[in-house]
């Protein structure tokens, strides 16, 4: 409102100074048109010529007379009066010129003025809508944010539910084994037993028959007896072998897999198989029974048996950095025992049962990370048992000696 009574106040002030303008400029002009008809001979005879001249009179009188009574006006003869007053004319109208392109500049800048305020309120209407807009997006931004991590929550859930349902079912599998391998060793020891009463049963009917039948015929039956109890003992010895096992397992698999995607833990966990494969067949393994995420592997003497832990445990370094995709790395704990077990090449691993087989499984759950626990009688069989020291421990009657990787 105060621009507007402004801009309304100017265009008046420049309107009125158009018209003294305007004004001024007759006056001039009447003047040199009365001046010129006055050097007209009989020009009075003319109406408009006298008018003309009638009228000039009358708008100079009053200053002429002034002048004329104030001012020296006459210089040799001649009347200058008349001439102040265009002079004065004159300076009113360059006066009024320069007032009027004043307001002319006063009324361009307002104008100026009007067009930056309506510009700046576009503007402010645009950066308004804008605002509005970037309010708009983070809005949808946090929307969806909280919408994903919703998702990822709920994801996480089910993950965890996956994993634990997974930890149960390997706990169960491992009872189940443990079942299996307790109930095969009875089973073995009943075997055994059977085995014993019937030979103590044919004993019987062998001494029966003897003193039923008489002196030599008693002595060919005990010495029967006696053949078949040596071929059987030959038989068993035949099959009995001093072999070492390793066993070798991923510390807290199970907390690794949690916040994992599920194929990208399967996939890592089957290149670690593929590197314990490696490891195997590198060192003359002879047979291996997994679980999930463990293994125990038979080999053909404590020596190559060390030595795939070893190779294991180093590899995994490069594993490590370059291989697995999980965030967490893949530590293991191994277990090294000797013993002489019966052994059959059809025979699987899981179906061989020996207290040899058990101890090294114990040795590997006592170890540290990325350590190797062994027997202390194993030793003598290790070149590099150097390497290894005393763990101050003890596992099912044995003394421990350890070798721990060096960037433990």
């Amino acid at each position: 409102m105060r621009h507007f009574m402004k801009g309304l106040a100017l265009a008046f002030l420049a309107l009125l100074t158009r018209t003294v303008i305007l004004a001024l400029s007759l006056g001039m002009a009447a003047f040199a048109a009365a001046l010129a008809l006055e050097g007209v001979k009989d020009a009075h005879v003319y109406p408009g010529a006298a008018f003309l001249l009638k009228a000039q009179a009358a708008a100079q009188a009053p200053f002429v007379a002034a002048v004329r009574a104030n001012l020296p006006h006459a210089v040799g003869g001649v009347d200058y009066a008349p001439w102040f007053y265009l002079a004065a004319l004159l300076v009113l109208w360059v006066v009024a010129l320069t007032q009027s392109s004043r307001l002319n500049g006063f009324r361009w800048s307002l104008s100026q003025q009007n067009k930056r305020a309506a510009r700046e309120k576009v503007l402010d209407a645009e950066r308004a809508e804008r605002l509005k807009a970037q309010k708009a997006a983070m809005a949808r931004l946090e929307a969806d944010a909280k919408a994903r991590a919703d998702r990822e929550s709920l994801e996480r859930a089910r993950r965890a539910a996956e994993l634990d349902a997974e930890q149960r079912s390997l706990e169960a599998v491992k009872v189940r084994e443990a079942d299996r391998l307790a109930a095969e060793s009875r089973l073995a020891a009943e075997a055994e037993l059977r085995e014993a009463e019937e030979l103590a049963e044919r004993s019987k009917r062998a001494v029966a028959a003897s003193n039923v039948q008489g002196g030599s015929t008693q002595q060919r039956s005990r010495d029967e007896l006696l053949e078949l109890m040596a071929q059987a003992k030959m038989q068993l010895e035949k099959q009995k072998r001093t072999l070492s096992f390793l066993s070798i397992d991923v510390v807290d698999s199970t907390g690794m897999k949690i916040g994992e995607d599920p194929s990208i833990a399967t996939r890592d966990f089957k290149l670690y198989r593929k590197l314990v494969e490696k490891a195997i067949a590198d060192n003359s393994g002879l047979k291996a029974a997994w679980t999930p995420d463990g293994v125990m592997i038979c080999f053909p003497n404590a020596e190559t048996a060390v030595a795939a832990a070893k190779q294991v445990i180093a590899e995994l370094t490069d594993f490590n950095l370059h291989v697995k995709a999980m965030r967490r790395d893949f530590r293991v704990r191994c277990g090294v025992n000797t013993g002489t077990v019966l052994f059959d090449d059809a025979v699987p691993m899981e179906e061989m049962s020996d207290r040899s087989i058990d101890i090294a499984g114990h040795m590997q759950k006592y170890a540290d990370v990325n350590a190797i626990y062994a027997a202390e009688h194993v030793m003598a069989e290790i070149r590099g048992s150097a390497d290894f020291a005393p763990a101050a421990k003890e596992v099912d009657g044995h003394r421990v000696y350890a070798w721990r990787a060096s960037d433990n």
